[in-house]
């Protein structure tokens, strides 16, 4: 006897699905028949099988109702080789179509729609572009995967994301080099995540960034699947990535480009809703500022102010140097600052960088690199405003860890002359206790 299923195919941007309407949950398929339909050579082929099930009906989910009882359905994904999947971004975008055209739903412009995942309670957004998926919330793991690839000559440092499920966003040289990848094999990682991850190759636009919008090209290689034209939440893990390697000042829109299309994202307050997320995981954390504007305290041009009734998560210790309506003079807030920083040891450093070569308030010609002081006063700052506090040289090299960030073509000398060893800037002395990084954008690095 041969079972009969009625399917429908669907895609986004090219990352393709066989969806299922099974709202009972009484299907039953395995591993091996799954992918079996997904096989492209023998089956129906997909990048996944998609069961569409009410969510009262899968034990699985069914307990996302006491907290969402609005998420009626559940996307019961599956990768291409049969096994489970926590999410899919493209996935959940067709879910959405699918519902609206057999009519299990009915979905106007600007409403949403909420369903059930195996990462939770998802929300969707239908526009006139189609639907806007909210991810919620990603986590970062600082702990760096070595990535290994056919055609890359040495093994690239990945960073590993989740926006639900697991990815490894690994940067590349340039267009050529994501061209040239071979992807008919799986990257190695090491360490190799327990439940593995989803790989994505990056690549930023020249210029990366466009009247405030981050632009990059992407590939990936999905764990379950292999290569595929695009992958929604490694889109997401993508711009997440290239965001936080680019730093402050870096936008949180992005479009980002597949084989198969091209995805927007929009990345909410990304910082600071991640300090706020995760109480326990934040628990420990002290932030400092290697460098305040002497002023005001809530004056717009202090380095802290972005902070100010943002980060709510009280496990986030954050120690601000006096401002100038609190301390009597700069003296005061020098003193105040370097009492508080005694016994302090610091992991990480991260430092903005000049286009003179100035980091922190250490300006060429007026820097000290020497300083044995912890804490220092500048009154002439060239760059205004003129009085500042700032952490001294001694101090910037005695943390475990210090990142220099430069992004645009303005950047370009003083990184030059970071890498070729020229002391005539400040910030070519930066040397981390134990690792010192250089994170630069491609105007910054290649500008001629």
């Amino acid at each position: 006897m041969v079972n009969q299923i009625e399917f429908t195919k669907g895609h986004g941007t090219g990352n393709d699905f066989v969806l299922v309407l099974d709202a009972d949950a009484e299907l039953k398929l395995s591993q091996k028949q799954i992918a079996k339909i997904c096989d492209r050579n023998f089956g129906v082929g997909a990048d996944g099988l998609i069961r569409v099930v009410r969510t009262k009906n899968s034990p699985e989910v069914s307990h996302l109702l006491k907290d969402a009882p609005e998420a009626e359905w559940f996307m019961d994904y599956y990768n291409a080789d049969g096994t489970t999947a926590e999410m899919c971004g493209n996935g959940s975008r067709v879910f959405a179509r699918f519902l609206i055209e057999k009519n299990l739903v009915s979905l106007e412009d600007s409403q949403t729609l909420s369903i059930s995942t195996r990462a939770g309670v998802k929300d969707l957004q239908r526009n006139m572009a189609g639907f806007a998926v909210d991810m919620g919330r990603w986590k970062l793991d600082e702990s760096e995967v070595l990535v290994r690839a056919s055609h890359l000559d040495v093994a690239r440092p990945g960073l590993s994301i989740s926006v639900g499920n697991p990815h490894v966003v690994v940067a590349l040289a340039d267009a050529e080099e994501l061209k040239e990848l071979n992807l008919h094999q799986a990257p190695q990682l090491q360490p190799q995540p327990e439940a593995g991850a989803n790989v994505e190759f990056v690549v930023p636009d020249e210029p990366m960034i466009k009247n405030g919008v981050g632009y990059i090209s992407m590939r990936v290689f999905e764990r379950g699947v292999g290569e595929t034209l695009s992958c929604g939440t490694g889109i997401c893990a993508a711009a997440l990535a290239t965001r936080y390697w680019a730093g402050a000042g870096a936008p949180n829109t992005w479009q980002v480009t597949v084989a198969g299309g091209t995805l927007g994202v929009q990345i909410s307050e990304a910082l600071v809703n991640e300090f706020n997320a995760d109480p326990d995981g934040f628990a420990g954390l002290h932030i400092w500022w290697s460098d305040e504007r002497f002023v005001q305290g809530e004056s717009v041009e202090r380095n802290a102010f972005p902070f100010h009734g943002t980060v709510t998560n009280t496990a986030v210790v954050i120690h601000e140097v006096l401002a100038s309506d609190v301390a009597n003079s700069v003296e005061e807030a020098v003193s105040d600052y370097e009492l508080a920083l005694e016994n302090v040891d610091i992991d990480l450093n991260i430092l903005g960088l000049g286009p003179d070569g100035h980091v922190a308030s250490l300006f060429p010609g007026l820097a000290d690199v020497d300083d044995h002081r912890r804490i220092f006063a500048i009154t002439d700052s060239p760059k205004p405003p003129a009085v500042r506090v700032s952490f001294t040289m001694s101090l910037i090299n005695s943390a475990h860890e210090v990142w220099i960030v430069a992004a645009g073509e303005s950047k370009a000398d003083a990184v030059t002359k970071i890498i070729e060893g020229d002391l005539s800037i400040p910030a070519s002395y930066v040397r981390g206790h134990s690792h010192t990084r250089l994170i630069v954008d491609t105007e910054a690095f290649f500008s001629e």
